[in-house]
């Protein structure tokens, strides 16, 4: 892939403060290391962060500082000699990698529906697993879903009786609240999970005031929840009420690959954060931040060198294999 080095012609400013990374320092957030795969020719392959497109992508609007591999080895919990808060799995601390100490884990994903819902297009969640398996290195596995039952004007939850939903309902639509659902997935959490992450097809707000958000996660508590409803390229959505949304018409085959892909890319950007792996503003990146979807959408599927080199370091994997599996995804994906 050819550095991307020139200004786009429309040019749209970095938020004041920020500096695109030179090629020195992206030497330098990769840090020291004896395999010189992460060093020699890296701009063959690598492109260099992009330059807004518009004013409302994320380092148009916001500084962010960035994390070299040296600081998330400093900041990382995964890697301290001390077991994480509330894991209630085997820890080993003589270990040297997260699998090493934490023996036997695993990532959990759990889909949240509705009980006898209507067919839909939507992820393949044994598919979402066996990529997200692939790319992080780490063995992730797929929970019974949660399902959602109507109960007078209320939403329950099959097998948790006490447990309430909150959410909002305009023209036939259903908003979930986050807080409410990760507070569900706090009490279902199972011992050896590293973190437990719900998906979804339900729009998402977390306040009052939102028109959606795409998710939110608790770091410290290792749970999180995702719609994917926005990332089905058949919607549109309307920029002041939630539950305005109109329909074109697809092939179904383009439509579901295209959701597939999409959400693909946001879950294993959306774990690695829960994995200790901050916003990347070394390379164009899978972990760049994103201020709207067309950004997030026009993003990379991989890992910049600095941000592999992390992932390596937590896992204790090896590059070249993780790539020959990530290859055969890629082929399922299209």
């Amino acid at each position: 892939m050819p550095r991307m080095t020139k200004k786009p012609e429309q040019y749209i400013p970095y938020a004041r403060g920020f500096k695109r990374p030179s090629k020195q320092q992206q030497n330098v957030a990769v840090g020291p290391t004896t395999n010189k795969a992460y060093k020699v020719d890296i701009e063959k392959f690598f492109a260099d962060l992009p330059f807004p497109a518009s004013p409302d992508d994320w380092l148009a609007q916001y500084v962010e500082e960035g994390q070299t591999v040296e600081q998330f080895q400093a900041s990382t919990p995964w890697l301290s000699a001390r077991k994480i808060v509330r894991y209630r799995g085997n820890f080993d601390k003589t270990g040297k990698t997260m699998k090493t100490k934490y023996t036997n884990s695993k990532i959990t994903i759990v889909e949240i529906c509705m009980e006898n819902e209507d067919e839909r297009i939507k992820p393949d969640l044994e598919s979402l697993c066996n990529y997200s398996g692939s790319f992080l290195q780490v063995p992730v596995e797929k929970l019974p879903a949660i399902k959602i039952i109507r109960s007078g004007e209320g939403l329950s939850v099959q097998g948790h009786p006490n447990h309430r939903l909150q959410y909002r309902e305009a023209s036939g639509k259903l908003q979930l609240c986050c807080t409410s659902v990760l507070s569900l997935l706090r009490e279902i959490m199972v011992p050896q999970t590293l973190c437990l992450v719900a998906v979804t097809m339900f729009d998402l707000y977390e306040e009052e005031s939102d028109l959606f958000i795409a998710g939110l996660a608790q770091g410290n508590r290792r749970v999180a929840v995702f719609s994917f409803c926005r990332y089905d390229p058949a919607f549109s959505f309307s920029s002041e009420f939630w539950f305005e949304q109109g329909t074109k018409k697809m092939d179904t085959a383009v439509r579901s690959k295209e959701i597939q892909a999409r959400s693909s890319k946001i879950l294993v950007h959306e774990i690695s954060h829960l994995l200790g792996l901050d916003h990347c503003i070394h390379f164009a990146c899978v972990m760049n931040g994103s201020g709207h979807l067309a950004e997030d959408y026009s993003q990379p599927h991989h890992l910049c060198p600095v941000c592999l080199r992390k992932l390596a370091l937590l896992t204790g994997m090896d590059e070249a294999e993780r790539y020959r599996e990530l290859a055969g995804e890629y082929r399922g994906i299209g």
